[in-house]
């Protein structure tokens, strides 16, 4: 009878210990669950809405692109005065991309996340060819108007105008968005 007994308090130990761990077990598995989901939501949230500021601001980067450009075209009588228009346009667009900074840096840390929304994907994606663009045309950017300032030096020392000289541009670049950049690019 002791045997039994024992065996039947040793079966309760068993299935204590059992019902235990798989609580224990299922609760943990549960709230990671319960995280991933709660995570994955927040991820998608975040992308959508940074990613909402961040168009606007490649945007208005192309814009000032445009504006940028459409001024370039010039003769080298009046280049001192237009270069002064230029710089600032020049300017104005490093701002652009400083405002980027930001979203850029969000979205990036967001888009790290393994979530499998389509959504979230595509504009991820998006967000990653975008800045790829706009640092890529910054880039083309100063090296066209260098371009242009060693042609009018050219023209300036061949007409006795050295004094008029210009030196070259020296691009601005936010290391932030140039470390993204380059992350996005491995």
């Amino acid at each position: 009878m002791k045997g039994t007994f024992f065996l039947k308090l040793g079966f309760v130990f068993i299935l204590a210990s059992v019902i235990t761990f798989g609580v224990k077990y299922g609760d943990n598995y549960f709230e990671a669950f319960n995280n991933d989901y709660l995570l994955s939501r927040i991820v998608v949230e975040n992308v959508g809405s940074t990613y909402q500021t961040y168009n606007e601001r490649v945007s208005k980067y192309k814009d000032d692109m445009t504006t940028f450009y459409g001024s370039l075209d010039f003769y080298y009588d009046n280049f001192i005065r237009k270069n002064r228009a230029m710089t600032t346009y020049l300017r104005e667009v490093e701002k652009d991309i400083r405002a980027l900074e930001g979203p850029a840096l969000k979205l990036y840390e967001n888009c790290n996340y393994d979530v499998e929304d389509e959504e979230k994907i595509k504009m991820c994606e998006s967000y990653k060819a975008n800045l790829k663009g706009v640092i890529d045309s910054y880039n083309k950017l100063v090296l066209d108007y260098n371009e242009v300032l060693d042609s009018f030096n050219g023209f300036a020392d061949s007409n006795g105008r050295s004094g008029d000289k210009v030196p070259p541009y020296e691009s601005v670049m936010s290391e932030k968005i140039l470390k993204i950049y380059e992350e996005i690019n491995k």
